[in-house]
């Protein structure tokens, strides 16, 4: 299908609306979530794109997932815009804005229909759950891997129309490149397995079965499903110290999580509302009654594609899509202490514009009304995405939102507890770290935190009650005997206070504090 002026005015208004409402990420800051350990403390990172940062970036699986192309982006970034994290967010939107673009070809050849197309492209451009992937500095791994996922698509489809060994050589090249980016791409094989149902027809023929057929198509994906099983062996082995255990999580409360988050997924995709980072897990308080309700859901959608599966393939295909590729992060294998993400929707809701738009096609032809519904729910995600984006401005704005939205949210409230620990606002922080503790009572930096923040509002008896237990677990930490030093001191117990210093210089004998504090005690 031929580019027409129609078509490229048509794309154009998105994207310059979609760069509009993102504008103002360029002076948004770094947030204290994982921003640090990718970029804005990194040391490697800082060094910009150096031999050093390439050898670390494909040796280093800090915050716990191998990403190596994701760090030489970031590495990268810091080559041309040093720690303005304004640069660093231009880079993720420009990736958006191109992945956006990649989203209308593939829906103008899926469909042939562009106007559709256009829909498609503004959803996925505009949809409040997507602000996560694209205002996020650590999120740069969706925008990344997103942009290689789709251009395998597109290759894919070249390979679909006219089979040939160079093209199946760019998938499967593209598709190395996207798990380099971000692992949760693994499921892209059955996702071509799924295309070769809806819209590529592969599995017609009058000379072979359905299943030789099959057969055939998962042969020639051999190859994609070993780099599929590659990455996922190498990210669990990165992530290990990251899983959830079963003491933790049970089984039981997993499959529940995970029957529940499936349906509340697709909600949020309609009604994206109350968004927060992140969704926490709530071991023990899931309703029986909430999840039979979301398996019925789940049951009665599934059975639905299933029943018009030759009618309307394009629905088993989008229902299965999106159940596909947010398996990997609905919480089977508990990664994390999140439930749920607004960021793991970047590419599951392709699926959804899957099933949803070639039905407005086959019943509303002509434009009117049901494609009108759409583009009226694509332009109420524009203007509840500009809200979402202000969100993320700074570390404070951002999780005074999540615990507006959930007071029971523990990485909320310790998350802006710790961050007014560090401006020095201790009484502020004072009850955000009080309440994250009884949230998450075994979180040892907001022990930690909660700990410091009762030193400097006076309070050295609850500060040794706080800090204490941690010296078990953290014995060779000489910052944390000297904590315990300060508060035994401010309390009058000179002896505890001069053996804390001496603890604390057995493991680092210069470290400076535990010899301030040994001076002072005499």
């Amino acid at each position: 299908m031929k580019w027409t002026p129609q078509q490229i005015g048509m794309l154009i208004v998105p994207l310059v609306l979609t760069a509009l409402i993102y504008a103002p990420v360029q002076g948004f800051d770094f947030i204290d979530y994982d921003d640090g350990e990718y970029v804005a403390e990194n040391p490697m990172a800082q060094q910009g794109f150096t031999r050093e940062a390439i050898v670390y970036a494909f040796t280093s699986h800090d915050a716990g997932l191998w990403a190596p192309l994701t760090r030489l982006s970031h590495a990268l970034d810091v080559q041309l815009f040093g720690l303005w994290a304004g640069g660093h967010h231009l880079v993720s939107l420009l990736l958006h804005l191109i992945n956006t673009v990649l989203v209308f070809l593939l829906f103008r050849r899926w469909l042939e229909a562009p106007t559709l197309a256009v829909i498609a492209a503004a959803f996925f451009a505009w949809h409040p759950q997507h602000v996560e992937s694209v205002a996020w500095i650590a999120s740069r791994k969706d925008v990344l891997s997103g942009f290689f996922f789709l251009l395998t698509l597109l290759a894919y489809d070249r390979y679909a129309r006219r089979p040939g060994i160079a093209p199946m050589l760019g998938v499967i090249l593209l598709f190395a490149i996207a798990l380099l980016c971000k692992p949760m791409v693994i499921t892209l094989p059955c996702v071509l397995l799924l295309l070769d149902h809806w819209p590529y027809a592969r599995y017609t023929s009058q000379d072979s079965p359905l299943y030789k057929l099959f057969a055939r198509h998962v042969l020639e994906k051999l190859p994609l499903f070993g780099l599929s099983i590659g990455a996922a062996l190498i990210t669990f082995t990165a992530e290990t110290d990251a899983i959830v255990s079963l003491e933790q999580l049970s089984y039981g409360e997993r499959i529940a999580h995970t029957i529940i988050s499936y349906p509340a997924y697709l909600l949020k995709a309609f009604l994206p509302v109350q968004l927060v980072v992140p969704y926490p897990y709530i071991p023990g308080a899931i309703a029986l009654h909430r999840v039979l309700f979301a398996a019925a859901i789940l049951l009665a959608l599934s059975a639905f594609t299933l029943w018009k599966l030759r009618k309307l393939p394009h629905c088993f295909v989008g229902w299965a899509w999106f159940l596909g590729m947010l398996f990997p992060v609905i919480g089977i294998v508990a990664i994390g202490h999140h439930a749920m993400a607004d960021r793991f929707t970047y590419l599951p809701h392709l699926g959804l514009l899957i099933f949803i738009l070639p039905l407005l096609k086959r019943f509303d032809p002509n434009g009117t009304p049901l494609q009108a519904s759409m583009a009226v729910l694509t332009s109420a995600c524009l203007m509840l995405s500009a809200f979402q984006i202000q969100h993320w401005r700074d570390t404070e704005t951002l999780f005074r939102h999540t615990i507006a939205v959930n007071p029971d949210n523990p990485i909320g409230q310790n998350k802006l507890g710790g961050n007014l620990l560090r401006q020095g606002r201790a009484e502020e922080a004072l009850p955000h770290l009080q309440r994250g503790l009884e949230l998450a009572p075994a979180d040892w930096e907001l022990r930690n935190d909660l700990g410091i923040a009762y030193l400097l509002t006076r309070q050295p008896q609850q500060a040794v009650t706080t800090l204490y237990p941690l010296l078990e677990q953290h014995p060779d930490d000489p910052e944390l005997w000297c904590n315990v030093g300060v508060a035994r001191y401010e309390m009058g117990d000179i002896p505890g206070a001069r053996n804390c210093a001496q603890q604390a210089l057995k493991v680092d004998p210069n470290f400076e504090k535990a010899k301030q504090l040994l001076a002072i005690t005499g």
